[in-house]
């Protein structure tokens, strides 16, 4: 197993042609960095939508709902549980959305 690991070192995306000598099509070498690309815009625009809209829905509505559906075995109306949970939805969010980013544009 250390052994085909060690294998791996030697080898990287950007050594490998981005096109096809013969056809002159794109080879996955030329793929990758672009579906990255693409991954990373995909996240972005759904994390920026998601917060927008959770924004409008706070302010507008006169209940207190949260950024996620979710379900809790006691009673989350009340100050300061509420707001601890909303603080803890905002974090996994912004962990999650950093994650992705990290993932998608190395």
């Amino acid at each position: 197993m250390v052994r085909m690991l060690r294998l791996t070192d030697a080898f990287i995306w950007e050594d490998l042609p981005t096109t096809d000598p013969v056809t002159g099509s794109l080879t996955m070498a030329a793929w990758i960095p672009r579906i990255q690309k693409f991954s990373a815009i995909i996240t972005t625009t759904a994390v920026t939508y998601h917060v927008i809209q959770t924004t409008i829905r706070f302010t507008i509505t006169d209940d207190r709902p949260f950024m996620f559906g979710t379900w809790y075995p006691f009673d989350v109306t009340k100050s300061p549980t509420y707001e601890l949970i909303i603080i803890s939805q905002v974090k996994t969010a912004v962990i999650r959305w950093v994650y992705s980013f990290m993932l998608y544009s190395v």
